[in-house]
């Protein structure tokens, strides 16, 4: 609980220093909005929030200021909300810490008569203060080596298409504790995914739709943890279209496929074959929670004809 707790203070923290900033300069604050709103929502959705006094409400309550300020409402019109939440009063919760106290704070610490830097060097302090509450991240290339360098809690990775193979590898070696990537329509090869991998172990989602890789990540990641997501393919169906390719895929859900929730395989004009299909109900069967299999043949796997036992996983088909 301990870990959900500077969770959630690290969110709100970024939270309220993303609506300062849009407080201040709006037109300048719309990136800085934007990671802040994707941090409460992934943190939203973890189950144990919910048990935080509070926590819920007050990540709602950002994520609904986020997008009144991103549908285009004036800033009038939402100042006194920002205001409103700058200043709460500090939450019964001693790990949530008050809002308000954590901006005077923060005042203190940067006030001009306090300190002696140029406008500049505030900026940067500012800005790396801001990376360090990152979750969940949209790639620019011409931040990664801050992102990397003051991001250690980034969860969320996602392709910007701007991000270089070289500039991926160091997003991976600052940032170990991603747990969902996605890479595709990106020209990564085996090598990058697996040097990624290599640094970040905790990854459970994994998009290289439309990338580079060969049968050989399919290979390494029968070494890697049980995937949750794993989508592979795209227009290019080079890497579906040898037989070796889709034993060695069948060979993965076998030995890694008992968690998938979700799976996509392929695109149009990929034809599945018999060896994987009778692979697939397998995995399924053996899934804890619902597996959803996404792609574009035309072949429909069988629903259940009776209803699950209590305990049994739950299984949802859908058309390949």
């Amino acid at each position: 609980m301990s870990d959900v707790r500077a969770m959630v203070s690290t969110t709100t923290d970024f939270a309220a220093m993303a609506l300062k900033t849009y407080r201040k300069t709006p037109a300048a604050a719309n990136p800085l909005l934007n990671d802040a709103e994707r941090a409460c929502a992934a943190c939203l959705r973890s189950p144990e929030v919910a048990a935080l006094p509070g926590a819920r409400e007050m990540l709602a309550l950002f994520t609904g200021i986020f997008r009144t300020a991103r549908e285009g409402t004036s800033p009038p019109q939402i100042l006194h909300e920002i205001d409103a939440v700058l200043h709460a009063k500090p939450s019964p919760e001693p790990s949530m810490r008050s809002i308000k106290s954590d901006e005077d704070a923060y005042e203190d610490a940067v006030d001009e008569d306090a300190i002696e830097e140029d406008a500049v060097d505030a900026d940067i302090i500012e800005e790396e203060r801001c990376c360090r509450f990152l979750v969940s991240w949209r790639a620019c290339a011409s931040a990664t080596e801050q992102v990397a360098a003051n991001s250690p809690e980034l969860k969320i990775l996602q392709y910007g298409g701007c991000l270089a193979a070289l500039q991926l590898a160091t997003i991976g070696a600052g940032c170990h504790h991603l747990v969902s990537v996605d890479l595709s329509g990106g020209d990564f090869t085996d090598y990058d995914v697996q040097t990624l991998l290599h640094h970040c172990p905790s990854v459970a989602e994994l998009n290289l739709i439309s990338t580079q890789v060969t049968i050989i990540t399919i290979h390494h990641l029968e070494s890697h943890r049980p995937l949750t997501m794993l989508t592979l393919g795209g227009e290019d169906l080079r890497l579906l279209e040898t037989l070796n390719a889709e034993i060695s895929l069948c060979e993965l859900l076998a030995a890694r496929g008992t968690l998938l929730r979700r799976l996509y395989i392929g695109d149009w004009g990929w034809s599945m074959g018999a060896k994987l299909a009778l692979v697939l109900p397998d995995a399924v069967r053996r899934a804890r929670q619902s597996l959803r299999l996404v792609s574009m043949h035309s072949l429909l796997l069988p629903r259940p004809t009776h209803p699950p036992r209590a305990g049994s996983p739950q299984y949802q088909y859908r058309r390949w």
